[in-house]
């Protein structure tokens, strides 16, 4: 031959080489075998029996489709024992020859190696093999490199058009139902006899049989694109390697790609309720794109038949499934109540349904905290099914259904792993189906026993980077709760770092495990005013209240701003008193501090507590930075340091008598005592661990209040599990006892 390789082939081979990294439409390709059929069963052995062919004679000048299936045993394909090479298909100028005229080989190179899931194995070569002319040597060009697998049994398709040298090729996996390669090439057409052949070189196990390799080959005398590509798609499509989901009423764009091949020879079988529609593809060569309306399609699962059909004949038959019609689907948050974890599922569709059933699959994981990796290990712990029948869906109007499933019995922290999928098919875009709960109790005190109030130093750094930090906290606050007696947990301000919504979602996250066990109170700080990312601060770009709304907190009486949490009064009762804790926002304006001093006075009967971010400093100092120095001043007018708020709100209130801070990194508990107009004793206290370790090391602070009046002091890190036990520069220390009376800090 004196030209074998066209000058378009090296650009298919690129198309090849896309297509073969490509979803494609389906694995199965149907072809006729009964006209023309040749099955050849016998095997032999050539070249001292390292050389087996399955050879099936041919004329001349005729094309043709060819068959033949491999079990792939380790046998055949193992590194110790295996063959060199695998003739999935060809074309030999002498029978009993590897193919030379055309040939589509599986190679094994010895020499290169890859790592696939932990194994090194070594590089299988996916090949065409053909003769440049008459005397030049064979040419190879690689298409894929495919690993095959062993005891797979797989299928080759190989069309050869003798007038045009076209050769299309398809590769499938039988057993798992994957397409393993797909396209076409084109070589020089060949006028002389030739035989097909498929088999193996190479083989070192001289156990092995031929018919216990390759079932046979099958021909048909006429060329058959098999390997041709299909892509279904469109705007609203949702589509994976061999399905696709359309929004009703949403354009269907299918496209083909093969080469030699007319679009007219080329229909679509549509099943459309008990009829079928035919839909043909335009004339001219491919690729070629058809484009259909979604709604003529049933709702659910359709199966498309892509047909070849030149002259009205059905020759080969391929298929894609298609799913039309959509459904949102959101799971609310599940509650646990007796012995079973509730919610509600609302549906949404885009177009009339008279039922749909939704099936629910339920996988409960627990987590368990491992002390030396300082992660959460899980344990599968519950499994259920259950289905949702929901009738008359129509669009606009959302359906919703209860749904209930088995919770666990013990008490911990738990995730839980949801499917849904509907029974009709049609495709379901779900939220909520990854979810975490925790089965802890509330927690409770009694009236003249002691109480503890747990307090959040900044978390700005475990919002960012180390969010298993802050859940670590949190869990352990719930699941110890009752033995500390846990009245209340306070955050001291930067719940976040760069107020994004990934952090504030990671700490609601974590919040979540003290939801329904014991209040909670946020005070907001710098940080988590920062707009877009950036420290630039606007009071107003707070995402607190998006995620922190106010029916979150049960303790919560009332508001600055309505809606917005971050100045805000919770009132409760702690060991059988009355408490009022108000949280200010960073820096206060004057007017936060004229509402709050009304509050005060409105509930001058109750024991009053105020969390605000920025007020004393490590030297046990009010924080002074003057009233137009604050980086929210340029904003919003003057704001209030730590003096201002004393001498405007605090020190008026008899019924103050702690004020607890952060925003300042100390190694310990800085602190100071101070006397109110009514002389009466306000503690107030510093924490802030931000900068150790990994964003504070899990560090927080316990008060434990007794009826002698004292409360005991000291610094716990559930992520280390460790007590803190450091003293500053300035004498403070990590435990001490506050006596309530005398106004002293003193060591225990």
């Amino acid at each position: 031959m004196r030209k074998l390789i066209t000058a378009g082939m090296w650009l298919w081979i690129l198309i090849i080489t896309i297509l073969f990294s490509s979803p494609v439409a389906s694995m199965d390709f149907a072809v006729d075998w009964s006209a023309g059929y040749q099955d050849i069963q016998a095997c032999e052995r050539r070249q001292n029996a390292t050389l087996l062919f399955c050879v099936g004679s041919h004329e001349a000048g005729r094309s043709a489709t060819l068959r033949a299936r491999f079990r792939l045993s380790d046998a055949l394909i193992g590194d110790d024992h295996g063959v060199q090479r695998i003739w999935l298909a060809g074309a030999s100028g002498l029978p009993g020859t590897p193919p030379d005229i055309w040939g589509l080989s599986w190679a094994q190179d010895p020499l290169s190696w890859r790592l696939i899931e932990g194994k090194w194995v070594a590089v299988w070569r996916l090949e065409l093999h053909t003769q440049l002319d008459e005397t030049a040597a064979i040419h190879t060009i690689e298409l894929a490199q495919p690993v095959p697998d062993a005891d797979h049994i797989y299928e080759i398709l190989a069309a050869y058009d003798a007038s045009t040298g076209y050769v299309s090729l398809r590769l499938q996996d039988l057993t798992i139902r994957r397409v393993v390669y797909a396209g076409d090439v084109q070589v020089q057409p060949h006028d002389k006899s030739f035989w097909y052949a498929a088999g193996y070189a190479g083989a070192v196990n001289p156990t092995l049989q031929g018919t216990d390799v390759i079932d046979g080959i099958a021909v048909v005398p006429t060329y058959i694109p098999v390997g041709v590509t299909w892509h279904v798609g469109g705007a609203d499509a949702n589509a994976t390697a061999e399905t696709a989901h359309f929004a009703y009423d949403s354009p269907i764009s299918i496209s083909l790609k093969a080469l030699g091949a007319n679009g007219a020879d080329f229909r679509l079988r549509v099943p459309n309720n008990n009829a079928t529609s035919i839909y043909q593809f335009p004339q001219g060569a491919l690729p070629a794109t058809l484009t259909l309306d979604a709604g003529a399609l049933p709702p659910g699962k359709s199966r498309l038949l892509l047909e070849y059909a030149p002259q009205g004949e059905v020759l080969g038959v391929t298929s894609y499934d298609v799913t039309v019609g959509k459904a949102d689907v959101h799971i609310h948050q599940l509650r646990k109540t007796a012995e079973t974890l509730t919610s509600t599922m609302q549906v949404d569709v885009d177009q009339y349904l008279p039922t749909l059933d939704v099936s629910l699959s339920a996988h409960v994981f627990r987590l368990n905290w491992d002390s030396e990796t300082k992660l959460y290990t899980e344990d599968l712990v519950l499994s259920s099914d259950t289905t949702v029948q929901l009738t008359d869906l129509t669009p606009g109007r959302p359906a919703m259904a209860p749904i209930a499933i088995d919770a666990p019995a013990d008490a911990g922290y738990y995730r839980i792993e949801l499917k849904v999928e509907a029974g009709s098919g049609i495709f379901l875009a779900a939220q909520g189906t990854e979810q975490w709960f925790h089965t802890f109790q509330a927690a409770t005190t009694q009236p003249g026993s002691p109480f503890t109030i747990a307090v959040l130093p900044d978390t700005q750094a475990y919002a960012r980077y180390y969010p298993e930090v802050l859940t670590r906290q949190t869990e352990w606050l719930a699941a110890n709760a009752q033995e500390l007696g846990l009245g209340l947990v306070l955050h001291l301000g930067d719940v976040t770092d760069r107020n994004t919504a990934a952090e504030w979602a990671n700490v609601s996250h974590a919040f979540s495990l003290l939801d329904d066990v014991v209040p909670y109170v946020l005070a907001i700080g710098n940080h988590d005013l920062c707009v877009n990312g950036q420290y630039v601060l606007e009071r107003n770009a707070g995402k607190a209240h998006l995620y922190f709304p106010p029916e979150r907190f049960p303790t919560l009486h009332g508001m600055y701003e309505p809606g917005r949490i971050d100045n805000a009064y919770h009132l409760l009762e702690l060991g059988g008193e009355k408490y009022l804790i108000l949280a200010l926002e960073y820096g206060p304006r004057d007017g936060v501090l004229e509402w709050a001093d009304r509050v005060a006075s409105t509930y001058a009967d109750h024991k009053m507590i105020v969390v605000t971010h920025n007020y004393l400093t490590p030297r046990g100092e009010r924080h002074v930075n003057g009233p137009h120095t604050t980086d929210l001043a340029t904003h919003f007018g003057a704001v209030n340091d730590a003096q201002g708020i004393w001498y405007k709100f605090a020190r008026r209130h008899k019924h103050l008598f702690m004020i607890l801070s952060g925003h300042m990194v100390s190694p310990t508990v800085p602190r100071r005592v101070d006397v109110g107009m009514h002389m009466n004793l306000v503690f107030e206290l510093l924490s802030d661990y931000s900068s150790i370790g990994r964003g504070g090391d899990g560090w927080l602070v316990i008060y434990q209040f007794n009826p002698n009046q004292r409360v005991k002091v000291w610094v716990y890190s559930p992520y280390l599990d460790s007590h803190k036990n450091d003293v500053d520069d300035y004498g403070f220390n990590c435990t001490f006892e506050i006596d309530l009376v005398r106004g002293t800090y003193t060591a225990y």
